[in-house]
C-alpha cells in the first residue's frame, strides 16, 4: 500500500522546490543498556524524499521501534543518517557529499570527539558509544543504498580519503569502514541507467546523464569488492537486495527487478510499493521493509560477535623418557605453574566472563596439586591435538589467549650470516627431542584470529638439547599476533619476590596490570605497563615482546578488565571479594558494590553504588572485605555483586617476614631473639610492620645468609647487591643484635619509603589512565640520537651526558604547581626542577621545556657492566589548585649515602615524607586535584 502522508509532502516537489530540511548528521534510534552488549553498529540511509514518519528516518517518536529493536537486535546500536537535499540533490557531486558526510561522521563518532543528537534532541556523547574496532551494517533506501555503494567507492578510489587508510599514524574512518563494514541491506535501490532514470521518474527529480555515468562507476567497483569475498573473506561483505513489487499507488511507477538486484547478493521481493517498505505500522500493519531488515540483522549479529578462547598449559613436573638428550640438563620440579594457570583461569571467567567451554587446560602437576579437574596432560602430541581443534573450531576474528608457564628459552641464532632468528621454545612434559616452537604455533591459530601469547618461562639449568630436525622462525615477520615472553635466566624459582607463595613473577605482573588499569588504557599501554612491573621486580628476568602491541587481547575485551566479584553470605559481617595478590588487591583499598551486570566501563555514578567496603586482609586469590555504608539496594542475601576499585591508601604500612636461619647454630640469632628486639623498635617503625603470616604478600624479607649476616630481600631483588656493595654487613649473631636491628630497621625504612614515593599516584586515579592536568613528553635531539628509535617498550634508552628535552604541558584552564623528580637505581629521590624551595606555577594551558642530562653513578657501572639494567623514573607531580608545600620534603639520598646516617637511631626525614603524604591526602578529599606521571629512563655507560 501506498504512504499518503509522503505523497502530500514530497512527491509533488520537483528538484529547486524547497522542503522542511532533514536533521543532518546521526540521530540514535535505539542503543543497548551496557556499552559492552553492543556488538555492531548499524546505521540507515533513507532515500531523498522519505517522509519524516518512515522508520528508517524516524525523528518523531520512534516508542514502537525501539520496542521492535530491542527485541530483535538487542546487542546492535542503530543510528539514521540524516543529509539534506539540495539542487540537483541526485547529481553525482551531491551523491559524493553524503558518503563522504557519512564517513566523517562514523570517523569523528569513533574517534570519541563528537556530540550527537538523539531522537528527541538531547545533546550526547558519542566518544563511549563509538567504540573503534565495532562492525558495521549499512541498510540503505533507494538513494541512500546508492549512497551506501559510493560510501565504498570512496573509501576505495578518492585520493584524499585512501591517505587516510594508508597511514600508519591514525586510520580514519575509510579505513575502519573498509575493514569493519560487514553486511549491507539495499531496499529498492537503483542501479544503472533505466533504473536511476525510473527512480528519478517516481521521485519526481532529475538526474542528468553524467551523474548516471558517476553513479554506474561507482556501482561497478561496488559490485566488483562484493566478488572477491572468496579471496578476501576477512572483509567479507555480505549485500541483501530487495525490490518492491507493487507499482506507487498515485503514478503506478516502480522500479524493475532488473535493476534492484546485484550479482553475488541475495535477493528479495517484498509486497509493497517503494515508499510503502518503509511506512510506519501505523500505515502499514505489515512494514514489509522492516519485517526483511529485522529478519536479517539478527542472524549477521550472531556471526559478528567474536568468540573468545584460551588455552592454559601449565608444567610442574616433567616425565622425560629419553634420559640420553638430557645428562646434562635438569628438569627439577616446580611449585608456581599450575598457580599460574589456575590465577589466570579465575580472571578469565570471573572477570573477562569467558565462558568455560572455551577455555582448554593441560596440567602437569606435582603430587597432591591444587585443581587438576577437566584438565589434560601437556605431552607435545596432546598439545598439538588441542591446537589443531582449536583452530577448526574458530572463525576469522575470534579472540585466542595462549599462556604457557614451564620450561623454556628463546632461540637468537644468525642464518646465512645475516638474518637474526628469534623465537620462543617451549618444553612440552614428556619431552623427547620435540619442542613446541611459537612460530609454528602463530601458524596454527594465527588464520584472522586476534592471537596473544604469554610465556612465563624458566630455562633449565645445564645444556638444553638441540631438538629433532626443528627449524625456528622468524617471529618479527608475522603479523596478527602480540607474544609476551620472560625468561628467568638464573636457577630459581620463576616467582615474585615479594610472595611465597611460588607464582609465575610474567602471570603475576599481567594479572596485577590487568586488575588495576583503567579500561581506556589501550593494550599498548597495558603491555609497557607488565613490562615495566616485570623489570622493577626482577633484574634476572630476560623480557621479550614481539609482534603486533595492538593485537593484545585487552584490546578487544576492555570493558571489565578491571572488575572484581564480591560474595554476599547471610549472616556474615565479612564479605569475600575476588581477587587477592595477582589482582592487584591492597588492604585498606575502598571499593564500590554495583549490580553483577553494571558495565563497569563507564562512568559510576553515586547512584549506582549499592555499598561501599574496605579490604582488611588480603590473601592470594580472594580478599576479605568489610561494608561500611550500603544502600536500601543491597541485599545481604546470599549473593554476588561487581565490585569496581574507588580508593586506594595514599599511606601505607609494608611488611616484613624474618626466616629463621636453617640449621641453627647457638650463637646465631633465633626468631624468639629477632621478634623480642623488633618489638622493642616500634617507635622506629613508620612504614614497616611484622608479618608471620606466610599466606600474606610482603613487599620485603629478612632472611640469614652463610655468612651469618641479616641480608634484605626486597620487591626488585637488587637491594642486596648493592647493600653488599655500599653498606657494611649487619651481623647475625646474639651479641651484636642490640645494634644490628635498628640498623636493619633503617635500611628497610629507607626502602620503604623510597618504594611509596615511587608508586605514589592519585588514590581515586587508576594506572595507566591518561592524564588530566599535565602531560608530559621526553626527546632526545635528533642531534644528539645515538640510535634511531630511542624507546623501547615505553622506556627512553639514553646514553650518559645524552641531552633529553621534556615538555610540560598544562592540560587544564586554570594555573597548576608541578615539580620533576628523580627516583634513583641506588634507591634514592631528589627533586629535579625547579630548584627552589617552590613549585614551578603553570599557566592555563601553558607549555614550559626543559633540558637535562643523567649521569650514572660509578658504583653503578659496575653493575650495569654485569648486565643490570639502570632503570630511573622521572615523576612529575602536578595540582591543581597549587601546592604550597615543599617539594624538597620528598627527596632523600640514595643507598650509597645511607652509611652516613646509619648511626642515628632513627630514619632521617621520614616523618617529613609523611607528614606531606597526609597534607596531600588531606587536600584531595578537600577539592584539590593531584595526579602523578612517569617517564622511565635506562641508561647506558
Amino acid at each position: 500500500m501506498g504512504n499518503p502522508d509522503r505523497n502530500r509532502q514530497s512527491i509533488g516537489e520537483s528538484a529547486g522546490q524547497s522542503r522542511e530540511p532533514r536533521q543532518e548528521g546521526f540521530v540514535e534510534l535505539y542503543a543497548p543498556a551496557r556499552t559492552q552488549d553492543c556488538l555492531a553498529d548499524i546505521i540507515f540511509v533513507p532515500d531523498l524524499n522519505e517522509p519524516e514518519t518512515a522508520w528508517i528516518v524516524s525523528q518523531t517518536d520512534n516508542t514502537w521501534l525501539k520496542e521492535r529493536l530491542q527485541n530483535k537486535v538487542p546487542s546492535g546500536r542503530v543510528v539514521a543518517f540524516g543529509y539534506s537535499a539540495t539542487v540537483d540533490p541526485a547529481s553525482s557531486d551531491n551523491i559524493k557529499t553524503y558518503a563522504e558526510k557519512l564517513l566523517r561522521e562514523v570517523d569523528n563518532n569513533r574517534g570519541g570527539d563528537f556530540v550527537g543528537r538523539s531522537s528527541k534532541n538531547i545533546v550526547v556523547s558519542w566518544g563511549s558509544l563509538y567504540q573503534e574496532n565495532r562492525p558495521i551494517i549499512l541498510v540503505g533506501h533507494g538513494l541512500g543504498g546508492v549512497v551506501c555503494e559510493k560510501v565504498r567507492d570512496v573509501m576505495t578510489y578518492t585520493g584524499a580519503l585512501q591517505a587516510i587508510v594508508m597511514s600508519g599514524e591514525r586510520e580514519g574512518s575509510a579505513g575502519r569502514l573498509l575493514t569493519l563494514t560487514r553486511g549491507i541491506i539495499l531496499l529498492n535501490t537503483p542501479h544503472y541507467y533505466p533504473g536511476l532514470k525510473q527512480w528519478a521518474a517516481m521521485n519526481q527529480t532529475n538526474i542528468d546523464n553524467k551523474s548516471i555515468e558517476d553513479v554506474q562507476k561507482a556501482q561497478d567497483n561496488f559490485i566488483v569488492m562484493t566478488g572477491k569475498r572468496g579471496e578476501e573473506a576477512e572483509k567479507e561483505i555480505r549485500v541483501v537486495c530487495c525490490f518492491a513489487r507493487n507499482p506507487e499507488p498515485q503514478s503506478q511507477l516502480r522500479l524493475s527487478p532488473i535493476w534492484a538486484i546485484l550479482p553475488h547478493s541475495t535477493t528479495i521481493a517484498i509486497c509493497s510499493d517503494h515508499f510503502g517498505m518503509t511506512s510506519k505500522p501505523a500505515d502499514n500493519p505489515e512494514s514489509p521493509g522492516l519485517q526483511v531488515v529485522l529478519e536479517w540483522l539478527p542472524r549477521w549479529l550472531d556471526n559478528l560477535i567474536p568468540k573468545q578462547w584460551a588455552v592454559l598449559i601449565g608444567i610442574d613436573c616433567y616425565q622425560l623418557p629419553k634420559q640420553s638428550l638430557i645428562d646434562k640438563t635438569t628438569f627439577e620440579p616446580m611449585h608456581g605453574c599450575i598457580n599460574d594457570v589456575l590465577a589466570v583461569e579465575q580472571y578469565l571467567l570471573n572477570t573477562l566472563q569467558i565462558p568455560e567451554g572455551s577455555i582448554v587446560k593441560l596440567l602437569a602437576p606435582n603430587p597432591s596439586p591444587n585443581d587438576t579437574r577437566n584438565s589434560l596432560t601437556p605431552t607435545f602430541d596432546n598439545i598439538n591435538k588441542e591446537l589443531e581443534t582449536l583452530a577448526k573450531r574458530c572463525r576469522k576474528g575470534d579472540i585466542v589467549y595462549f599462556h604457557f608457564s614451564g620450561y623454556g628459552g628463546m632461540d637468537s641464532r644468525s642464518t646465512d650470516g645475516h638474518t637474526n632468528v628469534n623465537d620462543f621454545f617451549l618444553v612440552p612434559s614428556d619431552f623427547s627431542g620435540n619442542y613446541l616452537w611459537v612460530a609454528h604455533i602463530i601458524d596454527m591459530l594465527n588464520a584472522g584470529l586476534a592471537l596473544t601469547a604469554v610465556l612465563d618461562l624458566r630455562r633449565p639449568s645445564g645444556n638444553m638439547p638441540p631438538g629433532d630436525d626443528q627449524t625456528p622462525r622468524q617471529l618479527d615477520n608475522k603479523q596478527g599476533f602480540v607474544v609476551l615472553g620472560a625468561l628467568v635466566q638464573r636457577e630459581l624459582t620463576a616467582e615474585p619476590p615479594s610472595t611465597n607463595s611460588n607464582y609465575g613473577l610474567l602471570t603475576y605482573c599481567l594479572l596485577h596490570t590487568l586488575c588495576n588499569s583503567s579500561t581506556s588504557a589501550y593494550s599498548e599501554t597495558i603491555c609497557d605497563a607488565v613490562c615495566h612491573k616485570v623489570r622493577d621486580s626482577s633484574c634476572d628476568k630476560t623480557l621479550k615482546l614481539v609482534g603486533d602491541r595492538n593485537c593484545f587481547f585487552v584490546n578487544k575485551i576492555r570493558s571489565r578488565i578491571h572488575a572484581l566479584s564480591v560474595e554476599i553470605k547471610p549472616d556474615n559481617p565479612s564479605v569475600c571479594l575476588l581477587g587477592g595478590i595477582l589482582s592487584g588487591v591492597e588492604k585498606n583499598s575502598e571499593y564500590a558494590i554495583l549490580q553483577k551486570n553494571f558495565d563497569p566501563s563507564k562512568q559510576i555514578q553515586r547512584s549506582d553504588i549499592l555499598g561501599e567496603m574496605r579490604v582488611s586482609k588480603v590473601r592470594i586469590r580472594d580478599s576479605v572485605a568489610s561494608i561500611y555504608w550500603t544502600s536500601n539496594s543491597l541485599s545481604m542475601r546470599d549473593q554476588r555483586y561487581l565490585a569496581v576499585l574507588q580508593r586506594r591508601p595514599t599511606i601505607k604500612k609494608f611488611g616484613v617476614r624474618f626466616i629463621a636461619h636453617l640449621p641453627a647454630a647457638d650463637d646465631v640469632v633465633t626468631d624468639n631473639d629477632f621478634m623480642k628486639r623488633w618489638d622493642q623498635l616500634r617507635e622506629n617503625q613508620t612504614w614497616l610492620y611484622m608479618e608471620p603470616n606466610s599466606d600474606v604478600d610482603v613487599p620485603f624479607r629478612v632472611r640469614i645468609n652463610e655468612q651469618c649476616n641479616f641480608e634484605i630481600q626486597d620487591w626488585t631483588g637488587t637491594f642486596a647487591k648493592l647493600e653488599g656493595q655500599y653498606l657494611k654487613p649487619l651481623s647475625a649473631k646474639k651479641e651484636t643484635l642490640r645494634e644490628s636491628i635498628p640498623k636493619l630497621i633503617l635500611r628497610l625504612e629507607h626502602l620503604a619509603k623510597f618504594k611509596v614515593i615511587k608508586e605514589l599516584r592519585n588514590p581515586g586515579v587508576r594506572p595507566n589512565t591518561p592524564p588530566t592536568l599535565i602531560s608530559v613528553k621526553a626527546v632526545i635531539p635528533s642531534q644528539h640520537q645515538s640510535r634511531k628509535d630511542p624507546w623501547r617498550e615505553g622506556i627512553l634508552v639514553l646514553k650518559e651526558k645524552e641531552q633529553v628535552e621534556f615538555s610540560f604541558h598544562n592540560l587544564t584552564n586554570q594555573s597548576l604547581s608541578f615539580a620533576l623528580l628523580i627516583c634513583n637505581s641506588r634507591f634514592g629521590v631528589q627533586v629535579v626542577f625547579p630548584r627552589g624551595e617552590q613549585y614551578m606555577i603553570l599557566g592555563p594551558h601553558k607549555i614550559m621545556p626543559l633540558t637535562s642530562s643523567l649521569l650514572m653513578a660509578p658504583g653503578m657501572r659496575k653493575a650495569s657492566a654485569a648486565g643490570v639494567p639502570i632503570v630511573s623514573t622521572f615523576k612529575v607531580l602536578a595540582c591543581v589548585p597549587p601546592l604550597t608545600e615543599r617539594p624538597q620534603l620528598l627527596s632523600f639520598e640514595g643507598v650509597d649515602k645511607m652509611r652516613e646516617n646509619e648511626g642515628s637511631s632513627s630514619p632521617s626525614s621520614v616523618d617529613d615524607v609523611r607528614r606531606f603524604l597526609k597534607d596531600l591526602d588531606a587536600s584531595y578529599r578537600k577539592g584539590f586535584n593531584w595526579e602523578t606521571v612517569d617517564i622511565r629512563v635506562e641508561i647506558l655507560p
